[in-house]
């Protein structure tokens, strides 16, 4: 693009002066992708998004338009932006982008003229399904009606490589809109390794203890019980073994279900969970760890598992989002089937955390940051900066055809 002060309006619902610590999602994600474009001081960027609270950020390139004054479901901030698109003030030129396809539908609706980036995370409804199967396949009927139609109006579809043959196994004419790009990228500068004896001092972790790690919110998608049960296998084995759990608790049924379980295992002195941290604590967290485990159902990234390789650490996970492009090879990891079992997922972290040959473990741990740089976060931004470039020149060259 070689105009200056290019408009570009992300719409999701957050306010970005309260994700400033956030390590991972959407609202990270397009935070991190504000911040490259106003450093760059040629932008114009616009967030529609949702206040949650009186902290402000600030530039004179960047317009915050709050549609909600507290945080809300996906349903009702896509209401809302059906009742305020046709109002807003943005210009024909401005590309919009957004990871949620209801979020694009009053743009569609109501600006036509303007260039579209649907950034598919793929997971929208297999996320929903885990915790209300009624709604999931309410929501799938619906969109499966809409999707056609609603990606014909999108001028560049943002897919990983896993998912982009989606798009164009089920719609051939779609394969030309296809930008295949990982949602997720990893600041590299920030997380590398680090003096494991220093941070464990700092975290209050032995350094004889053996220590899995978990970082994510506490829901069902992560299947912690899962991965509770498979330690409860690996401690009887390895008996100086810690399971750690960073992150936030988002259903607390399902935590009072994993603190019963703990307890039935008789597993209340080697399951810690330790809460949510701000994104500087975590590269110090995961360099704490002997390895990283991923139990979910379903990810868009999953982000840890990128940050876990830049540190040099070890990933046990299932089979999900971009962990395979990560996991090339049974020494920098394990890669487990979506549906495995407890037994399965303890062998395989029994298995990486048995491997003490040093002199390997260091060539390992290089190997794994150098795939973790090529999902770094300028890398990742550079290519949805050019996804918008392309969808503008899309937009363009339709509008002077159809004049």
């Amino acid at each position: 693009m070689e105009d200056k002060n290019i408009p570009i309006v992300v719409v999701f619902p957050f306010d970005p002066a309260y994700v400033e610590s956030k390590a991972s999602g959407n609202p990270a994600t397009y935070l991190r992708f504000i911040k490259y474009l106003l450093k760059k001081r040629e932008y114009k960027v616009t967030l529609i998004g949702m206040k949650e609270g009186e902290k402000k950020f600030e530039d004179e390139n960047f317009t915050f338009i709050p549609i909600f004054e507290k945080p809300k479901n996906w349903i009702l901030f896509t209401l809302k932006l059906m009742f305020q698109v046709p109002f807003l003030k943005i210009p024909d030129s401005a590309v919009i982008i957004s990871s949620h396809p209801a979020y694009l539908l009053p743009f569609i609706m109501f600006k036509p003229k303007n260039p579209k980036v649907f950034e598919s995370v793929f997971t929208h409804f297999r996320a929903v399904r885990e915790e209300n199967r009624v709604l999931s396949y309410l929501m799938e009927i619906v969109y499966n009606i809409v999707e056609p139609i609603f990606l014909r109006y999108v001028d560049i579809i943002i897919a990983s490589p896993r998912y982009s043959g989606y798009y164009k196994n089920r719609y051939l004419w779609v394969a030309k809109k296809i930008y295949r790009m990982t949602h997720e990228s990893v600041d590299t500068k920030l997380f590398k390794p680090l003096d494991k004896g220093r941070v464990r001092r700092k975290y209050g972790i032995p350094m004889s203890s053996k220590v899995i790690l978990q970082v994510a919110v506490v829901n069902r998608i992560k299947r912690g019980d899962l991965l509770i049960r498979s330690f409860a296998i690996v401690r009887s084995m390895i008996p100086n073994t810690k399971l750690v759990f960073v992150g936030p608790v988002k259903n607390y049924k399902y935590k009072e279900y994993l603190d019963t379980l703990i307890k039935e295992l008789d597993l209340n002195k080697d399951v810690i969970f330790m809460g949510e941290f701000p994104l500087k604590s975590i590269p110090e967290l995961i360099n704490c760890a002997d390895v990283l485990a991923i139990t979910s159902t379903v990810e868009t990234g999953p982000l840890p598992a990128l940050e876990a390789f830049a540190c040099g650490i070890p990933v046990v996970s299932t089979d999900v989002g971009l962990v395979p492009l990560l996991i090339r090879n049974s020494k920098l990891g394990r890669l487990l089937p979506a549906n495995v079992d407890e037994k399965t997922f303890a062998k395989a972290l029994i298995e990486v955390l048995n491997e003490n040959d040093e002199k390997d473990n260091r060539k390992l741990k290089i190997q794994r940051r150098n795939i973790a740089k090529e999902f770094d976060i300028e890398i990742n931004q550079q290519k949805r900066l050019r996804a918008c470039e392309i969808a503008k020149s899309i937009k363009s060259q339709c509008q002077q055809f159809i004049w």
